[in-house]
């Protein structure tokens, strides 16, 4: 691929899983490369039966990025309600990804803001984001009006 200026227009789709992993499956790899932990312990094995639970139970939104018509980017959210919130729809992040050429100007500020349009055309009241701390995305999710309101951790239990 070839560097991009800020003046590239890159649009946005929501599409169905089979559509996403055809478009982004030569992707995952260097994306888990990028921010996957514990590589050397646990390997990259997407479980698209799970995905397709999802997609069946009408949970599962899955957007691709083109610059023309070559995916650059993607985003995977699922919306639920919470046991404690029932008539809460939310937008979970799951996975969110941008070409390293795309990653100048504000090509994923867009991403994220058309998936805001559809989460909120979908009914979600409100909308959860995540980074990896080697990744912090703080001021783009402050940029984009989160705010934030707790923190995770993980343990690897099989050393």
């Amino acid at each position: 691929m070839e560097a991009h200026t800020k003046q590239t227009v890159l649009t946005y789709k929501v599409v169905s899983l089979t559509e996403f992993v055809e478009a982004t499956q030569p992707y995952w790899y260097a994306h888990w490369q990028e921010v996957g932990i514990n590589q050397n312990i646990i390997p990259l094995d997407v479980d698209l039966d799970v995905y397709r639970a999802i997609e069946k139970a009408g949970s599962l939104v899955c957007i691709l990025a083109y610059d023309e018509d070559v995916p650059v980017g993607y985003m995977i959210w699922f919306t639920r309600t919470n046991p404690r919130y029932k008539t809460s729809l939310s937008g979970i992040t799951d996975i969110f990804w941008l070409h390293p050429e795309y990653r100048k100007g504000r090509h994923g500020l867009r991403m994220f803001q058309f998936a805001e349009q559809v989460l909120k055309g979908m009914g979600c009241q409100r909308l959860f984001g995540s980074c990896k701390v080697e990744h912090d995305l703080e001021s783009l999710y402050l940029g984009l009006g989160f705010t934030p309101f707790e923190k995770s951790f993980t343990k690897l239990l099989s050393e």
